[in-house]
């Protein structure tokens, strides 16, 4: 079950793990695991984009983060309300919104060398009843929203030769 998988990830990212992406070996779907006390897997990290930040979930990250020094972008549809943080505002399967925030993030807060991605919708029912609409949505943001800030972020990751996605 990819959404447990996905839980496990984010519950061991919050409780201190770092999950990244290294630019030596990047591949599609390349994800090593470290595992380390406190926030020591963190300290390299200045500059963290996390999406989806004005949910519960992001907004932990976003705490989590901050508590660790680190200079937080939160991006979300909505006005994100955690202190601290500079807020950014636009939806992940917008490409060039997205890539417009990247720019100015890095111009306001440095290179970005971690990105969170938290943004995501759900959508409850059946298969048989189902609004064919509705699950576009749902795939746009939790798929192709997903692959947009990793592929964006990435790139940056990549050219400067460290980061981590998570």
């Amino acid at each position: 079950n990819s959404g447990a998988v996905l839980w496990q990830l984010l519950w061991r990212y919050l409780g201190s793990s770092g999950i990244g992406v290294w630019p030596d070996r990047w591949r599609w779907c390349h994800v090593t695991c470290s595992v380390g006390s406190g926030v020591t897997g963190m300290h390299q990290l200045r500059v963290v984009l996390v999406t989806g930040a004005g949910g519960d979930i992001g907004s932990a990250v976003c705490q989590r983060l901050l508590a660790s020094g680190v200079a937080v972008a939160a991006l979300d549809l909505q006005p994100v309300t955690v202190a601290g943080v500079q807020p950014f505002s636009c939806d992940v399967t917008d490409r060039d919104a997205l890539q417009a925030v990247i720019r100015e993030v890095e111009i306001g807060l440095g290179p970005i060398d971690g990105l969170v991605n938290v943004a995501g919708i759900l959508a409850c029912g059946t298969a048989l009843d189902a609004d064919p609409a509705v699950i576009e949505r749902v795939w746009r943001v939790n798929f192709l929203g997903t692959f947009n800030a990793c592929q964006l972020v990435g790139r940056g990751l990549v050219a400067r030769g460290q980061g981590a996605i998570v």
